[in-house]
């Protein structure tokens, strides 16, 4: 409940902007405040999408295994947790890349390619990230304007052009 978030929840890290949001969203009208509710609730925490040739999970970092599509509302507040911060490439939220061979290719985010690829000692290069059915399309768009990212922006991937193996033209990129 959007009520109930309190200074110390994770949303409100200043890094995140998720107190300025939640201050300006406190500031709305009551008839608007329940017109975003609605957007939210709407809003899918994993999305598991089926092409051709197959089959796609889409979230933000993480996934529950066998639930398919998953609202934001229909989860417990332990459940979006999971879902937004774990991750198979930070120590500290831990999910091994192993917990991703379900057979779906996994499109996620929240740790920028160029961090992914530093920790694994790769040459860093700020395009979209493949390993294993894991694609990482963060390209450190958040970095924008703070942090040392030489080239941070954003990767919008083409779904349709990648499943029909044309990963040339699957991913664009705009640099900041």
């Amino acid at each position: 409940c959007y009520e109930e978030m309190v200074e110390n929840d994770r949303w409100m890290i200043p890094a995140n902007g998720g107190r300025e949001t939640f201050k300006q969203y406190r500031n709305l009208s009551e008839t608007d405040q329940i017109r975003y509710r609605e957007y939210i609730d709407s809003m899918y925490l994993q999305y598991e999408l089926q092409l051709a040739d197959h089959t796609y999970m889409l979230s933000h970092s993480f996934f529950i295994g066998d639930e398919g599509s998953l609202k934001w509302k229909d989860v417990d507040h332990e459940t979006v947790e999971e879902i937004v911060w774990r991750s198979p490439w930070r120590a500290f939220e831990y999910a091994g890349l192993d917990q991703y061979q379900d057979g779906n290719i996994h499109i996620i985010g929240h740790v920028a390619v160029q961090r992914v690829r530093e920790l694994n000692d790769i040459e860093i290069s700020s395009e979209a990230y493949m390993e294993q059915s894991v694609i990482n399309i963060d390209c450190g768009c958040a970095a924008i304007g703070r942090g040392s990212f030489e080239q941070a922006g954003l990767c919008c991937m083409n779904l349709t052009e990648y499943d029909r193996g044309n990963a040339d033209k699957a991913f664009r990129y705009y640099w900041g």
